[in-house]
């Protein structure tokens, strides 16, 4: 079977989403016999990208330059919206020549619908965004974008029908992993249930944390004492992530813990960090593995979530988990006596931090250990790229069914 993952690799990194995914998948891949599947990536050097324009004026106090770059985010972002509704993409190989091509956002699929009216192929949609990619893409508007082109952006939807309807295999990490296309999307428990058949798992694994430096130095950098019990987060600074709920927990906690810090990672944009002395916001930073390896335990506190890279890089440093009952997390259930507790509202992650707190070193050691077998049991590149090859071969053995 010859395979196509509609991935640019020349895009690939060690990042959230369908680039970091792609990324972990073919760097294990070079270490697995795939005997019988060969698997192709999209290498494109011809990338589109914005004019430098867009960018310009966002860090400047000048009056003018943020009008003229607002102007030209706003060209830009309708620009992008004509692009995906009213343009097909020419694909730099021919489609004809694989067996199944797998799609990483519904808006690719979308963009080649004119390619594949013909194509005899299984055609395969994984959707990483964590809420329906429409909605994402709405969220990113400005009001006056939202004013100027509100029918386009409503039009978005129709990218996301189409690529459910379409998709031969609709391939999720796991289940939950929708649980905000639920939510988000009326239509979509309807289009669910109508093609059941269709849908697949396939866990997702990743490269093992890169820690910089070591946690003796990062808390010195800091001024944080090597007694403290420090609690750390990398990500956006929004709702659907939870940061607001974070912050509510960390008032709570550092108001009643002296020796409690807490270190968050990420751009502190749209939403601005707690104005607390024990409260650290890094910023956008690469080495936000090294914060976590620091910290007594990682809080990941999403609204919604699809299944979050993240969880698997901290579970590879042994740092304990506490993350929201929500989505793709809850997978992480069925593992036993690993260091792994979930929330659904600000008292409950507050009565697991103080649980954390009055934790005995030898319970802290046996929980990182335990989640360090966790990852490396189950969440390495080298067993996701195993068992992505099995994964086709098991569509080989169906191809006719589900034409």
């Amino acid at each position: 079977m010859k395979v196509l993952v509609y991935g640019n690799e020349l895009e690939f990194a060690p990042v959230g989403g369908p680039k970091g995914y792609l990324y972990g998948l073919k760097n294990g891949l070079k270490r697995v016999d795939a005997i019988d599947v060969e698997i192709i990536f999209l290498h494109n050097k011809d990338i589109y990208k914005p004019s430098a324009l867009v960018s310009y004026g966002r860090n400047t106090n000048n009056f003018l330059a943020k009008k003229i770059a607002s102007l030209f985010r706003i060209y830009y972002h309708h620009r992008r919206l004509m692009r995906i509704m009213n343009s097909y993409i020419e694909p730099s190989v021919n489609l004809d020549e694989f067996d199944a091509i797998h799609f990483h956002s519904t808006r690719d699929f979308y963009q080649c619908r004119d390619k594949l009216k013909n194509y005899k192929g299984i055609v395969i949609l994984t959707s990483h965004s964590p809420q329906p990619l429409s909605n994402e893409l709405i969220e990113e508007a400005s009001k006056l974008e939202l004013w100027l082109f509100g029918k386009e952006y409503k039009s978005l939807i129709e990218m996301d029908r189409y690529a459910f309807k379409k998709a031969d295999i609709i391939l999720f990490p796991c289940e939950g992993a929708d649980e905000a296309y639920c939510h988000q999307w009326g239509e979509y428990e309807k289009i669910r249930a109508q093609r059941k058949e269709r849908y697949r798992y396939l866990i997702t694994g990743t490269a093992p944390a890169q820690v910089k430096t070591d946690e003796v130095d990062v808390r010195k950098k800091l001024g944080i004492p090597q007694d403290a019990f420090v609690v750390s987060y990398v990500g956006r600074h929004n709702k659907i992530k939870g940061y607001d709920r974070l912050k509510q927990i960390g008032k709570q906690f550092l108001e009643k813990h002296e020796n409690a810090y807490f270190v968050v990672c990420g751009k502190e944009q749209p939403l601005t960090g707690l104005r607390h002395p024990r409260w650290i916001e890094i910023g956008w930073t690469d080495e936000a593995h090294s914060y976590v390896n620091a910290s007594d335990v990682f809080l990941l506190p999403n609204r919604e979530t699809y299944f979050d890279l993240v969880t698997l890089e901290v579970l590879s440093t042994g740092t304990y988990l506490l993350i929201s009952d929500t989505g793709g997390n809850g997978y992480f259930k069925k593992f036993k006596d690993v260091g792994i507790s979930f929330f659904n509202d600000e008292k409950e992650a507050l009565e697991v931090l103080e649980c954390n707190y009055g934790m005995s070193e030898y319970e802290r050691q046996k929980m990182k250990k335990n989640n360090m077998q966790l990852y490396n049991r189950n969440f390495t590149t080298d067993i996701f790229a195993k068992n992505y090859v099995e994964f086709y071969k098991s569509l080989e053995n169906i191809k006719r069914g589900l034409k």
